[in-house]
C-alpha cells in the first residue's frame, strides 16, 4: 500500500471515530435531555399535586367539623353560609389539583392500575362531599326553622362517619402515589445517569482504539517512507560511486 493510501486510510479511520463519538455523545445527552425534562415538567408537578391534594383534604375535613360548630355554637346564617363559602372554595382547589394529576398520561399499565384505583376513592370521597354539601345548603335554606334545621345537621353528622372512612383510605391511596412517583423518578434519574456513564466509557473506548489505530499506522507510514529514503539514499551513493569509477555497476532505485 503506497503513502498515500494510507495516509487516506488513517484519516478515513479518523473521521469515522469522530462521527461516532459525536453519535454517542449526542445520544447520550438528548436522552438525559429527555429524562430530566420529564422529570422537570410532569413529575415534579404530579408530586406538588398530589401534596396539595392531601393539605386539601385535611383543610377541607376542618371545614366539615367546623361547620357543626359554628351551627350549634351560632347557628347565624352569615356564619353558616361563611363555611359554605370557604368548603367551596376549597373543593374548587382540590378539582383543580385533582384535573391536572388526571391529565397527566400513564406509561405502565401498573400506573394505570393505580390511577384506577385512585380516581374510585376520590370519586367515592366527592359523593360523600356533594352529600355534605346538599344537607348543607338545606339547614341554611331552613334558617329559622330548628326542627328542620337539626335534622338536616344529624343527617350531616352521620355522613361525617362515612366521610372520615373514605377521606382516610383516598390519604392512603395519595401516600402510596407520591411513593411511586418519587421512586418512578428517581429510577428514570438514575438510569440516565448509568447511561451518561456508559456513553463515557464507550467514547474512551473507541477514543483508545483509533489512537491505537492511529499510532499503528503513523508507525508503519514512517517504517515505509523511512525505508524508501534508505533506498534512495543507498541508490545514490551507488550511483555517484559508479561516476567516481568506485564501483563498476550501478541498480535502479525501486
Amino acid at each position: 500500500m503506497s503513502v498515500k493510501a494510507r495516509l487516506w486510510l488513517l484519516s478515513s479511520v479518523l473521521l469515522v471515530g469522530m462521527l461516532i463519538i459525536g453519535f454517542i455523545g449526542f445520544n447520550s445527552a438528548k436522552k438525559w435531555s429527555n429524562d430530566i425534562e420529564e422529570v422537570s415538567e410532569q413529575r415534579i408537578p404530579i408530586l406538588l399535586s398530589l401534596a396539595d391534594l392531601d393539605g386539601e383534604r385535611m383543610a377541607i375535613r376542618s371545614i366539615v367539623y367546623e361547620f357543626v360548630t359554628v351551627y350549634f355554637n351560632n347557628d347565624n346564617k352569615e356564619n353558616l353560609q361563611r363555611v359554605q363559602k370557604a368548603k367551596l372554595d376549597t373543593w374548587n382547589r382540590i378539582q383543580k389539583h385533582w384535573d391536572f394529576f388526571k391529565s397527566t398520561p400513564r406509561k405502565t399499565e401498573s400506573g394505570k392500575k393505580a390511577f384506577t384505583g385512585l380516581e374510585e376513592a376520590f370519586n367515592l370521597w366527592k359523593n360523600v362531599h356533594i352529600k355534605l354539601d346538599d344537607y348543607i345548603a338545606k339547614t341554611i335554606e331552613n334558617s329559622g326553622n330548628k326542627t328542620e334545621q337539626d335534622k338536616y345537621v344529624n343527617e350531616y353528622i352521620k355522613e361525617i362517619a362515612t366521610l372520615v372512612k373514605v377521606s382516610d383510605n383516598f390519604s392512603k391511596l395519595l401516600v402510596e402515589q407520591r411513593e411511586r412517583t418519587f421512586n418512578f423518578s428517581k429510577k428514570m434519574i438514575d438510569e440516565s445517569a448509568q447511561s451518561a456513564n456508559n456513553s463515557i466509557y464507550t467514547i474512551i473506548v473507541v477514543i483508545l482504539i483509533i489512537a491505537i489505530a492511529g499510532l499503528i499506522f503513523v508507525f508503519i507510514t514512517i517504517s515505509l517512507i523511512t525505508n524508501s529514503l534508505n533506498k534512495i539514499k543507498e541508490g545514490t551513493l551507488i550511483f555517484f560511486d559508479f561516476l567516481n569509477h568506485k564501483t563498476s555497476s550501478s541498480s535502479l532505485i525501486d
